[in-house]
């Protein structure tokens, strides 16, 4: 059975997508972290407003010191559509949009070293 699910990329992604969901599927409910979301998404200006215009200044300034224009993008796509769809930044579409890319990242990874190694059983065990 195992072999099995090695040997299928379809069954392997889909074994992935459960294991992420299993582990980390209850994030899904909880609210922004006072960490660090606060500090960059919510009461970000550039962020939670969901204005495109606020592209120019996220790709030739550093905000707070970090220089991270495809993250700080990222999350103003997300607060647009969050915006648009439930009139308020959804923190669950947040970690939602999260967890996708993490299995996009997984799933790329996994492609990329099978291609150059023969052996798919090995990469997936890695």
């Amino acid at each position: 059975m195992l072999r099995n699910l090695l040997d299928s990329s379809r069954k392997f992604y889909a074994l992935l997508a459960l294991a992420l969901a299993a582990v980390y599927g209850k994030a899904l409910g909880f609210e922004f972290l006072s960490y660090d979301d606060y500090f960059h998404v919510t009461n970000n200006v550039l962020v939670n407003g969901g204005e495109l215009s606020s592209l120019g200044r996220i790709w030739s300034e550093s905000i707070h010191g970090l220089y991270v224009p495809v993250t700080y993008t990222f999350w103003l796509l997300e607060a647009k559509l969050s915006l648009w769809f439930w009139g308020r930044l959804n923190p669950g579409f947040f970690h939602a949009v999260s967890l996708l890319l993490h299995l996009a990242v997984l799933v790329s990874a996994d492609r990329y070293f099978s291609e150059r190694f023969e052996n798919k059983r090995a990469v997936r065990l890695g």
